[in-house]
């Protein structure tokens, strides 16, 4: 092992790794390679180095879990470092360490790993060899040959998985297994944009179980219309309504809706591409052009148009709800309501729709 092959890997790509650091996983290093894997974990040597490395990141969080890992956590002020060590096996066997850089702890973003630190008997490590595919056996499903080629998921999104699941869902195993054995039960089904500036979830600080979420282009709802062809938001409403027995539905449009804004030239003329049948935009967007109508008629400016035709999107997907028996019968019974609100991605305000129209919340 080369110390200085180590350092050159980890700071040849972050070299703002603090000095300090740089000494703590030295002298963590040869604590390993002096006493083992096995020795480490309970050695007072070691507990002092986190204690020092509390100290010095200014309150930090260290956590001895258990014989196998050790887990060295940097503080929430984005300063720290994260290293973790695989101290399994006896003195001698292969030590695996990884540091990683902390921008707020989330996302964990890697610069750099080092494997087989300390000498690893012969044979060890070694990669499996790779296995010849063989054809599946009678009975069995063949491989799936018509899917298009696929790759692995990018490594940002791998990377924010794991952040996630060692940050948020392993302080909470215990509310995702309740969630798991006796379902969701929801209160609120939001019907939001897809549009990836809009986090309903975000904005109205939701947890796993608060919120049954449908998103999809310009916040739009169709009318009740059961001609066995494809609905998924219409399915969605159905499922909330009959199934999960949501209480609120609530609309949330917002600005500079690029949704509204292709029905905005549609049916200005300004695009006819979206005119054409063979256009998914133009056809999912015919639900908004009874609401183009009525903005056209009282709004000339376009620029204006197109905002007052972003708050029309929600009035018209809370008329088209209306439309559908299931949701009729439940207003009348009076378990279900219905709520339209509109947030501006610039300034963070939210309106609700309410007897004068929409106001700041």
């Amino acid at each position: 092992w080369d110390r200085g092959a180590f350092w050159r890997l980890v700071l040849g790509q972050n070299p703002r790794v603090p000095i300090p650091t740089r000494r703590f996983v030295d002298a963590w290093v040869d604590a390993l390679r002096e006493k083992g894997p096995e020795a480490l974990v309970e050695d007072e040597g070691v507990r002092d180095l986190i204690r020092r490395r509390e100290r010095f990141l200014k309150g930090p969080r260290a956590r001895l879990r258990s014989r196998e890992h050790l887990e060295l956590w940097g503080g929430a002020s984005g300063t720290g470092r994260l290293a973790w060590v695989s101290a399994s096996g006896p003195p001698g066997s292969a030590i695996s360490i990884t540091v990683i850089s902390a921008i707020a702890l989330l996302p964990f973003v890697e610069i750099g790993s080092c494997s087989g630190l300390m000498p690893a008997r012969k044979g060890r490590n070694r990669a499996p060899a790779r296995q010849a595919e063989t054809p599946a056996r009678p009975g069995e499903r063949p491989p799936m040959t018509d899917l298009p080629a696929l790759k692995p998921l990018p490594g940002y999104l791998v990377e924010r998985y794991r952040a996630w699941h060692t940050l948020r869902f392993s302080e909470n195993r215990a509310w995702y297994a309740r969630l798991a054995a006796e379902g969701q039960h929801p209160r609120t089904m939001m019907i939001s944009c897809c549009d990836s500036r809009v986090n309903v979830v975000e904005m109205f600080g939701a947890e796993p179980g608060d919120l049954f979420v449908v998103r999809n282009v310009a916040n739009l709802v169709p009318p009740y219309n059961p001609d066995h062809q494809h609905h998924g938001t219409s399915a969605a409403v159905e499922y909330a309504v009959n199934a999960l027995k949501v209480a609120h539905i609530v609309v949330v449009g917002h600005s500079s809706c690029g949704g509204v804004g292709a029905c905005h030239d549609m049916c200005a003329g300004l695009a006819p591409e979206l005119d054409e049948k063979s256009s998914f935009i133009g056809r999912w967007m015919d639900i908004l052009r009874p609401g183009y109508e009525r903005v056209a008629e009282r709004v000339a400016d376009p620029a204006e148009r197109k905002a007052a035709l972003e708050r029309e999107a929600v009035l018209v997907s809370l008329r088209n709800l209306a439309t559908f028996p299931f949701v009729a019968r439940a207003l009348d019974d009076g378990v279900l309501t219905l709520h339209g609100a509109f947030v501006d991605i610039g300034t963070g305000t939210l309106m609700v729709h309410g007897p004068n129209g929409f106001a700041t919340a």
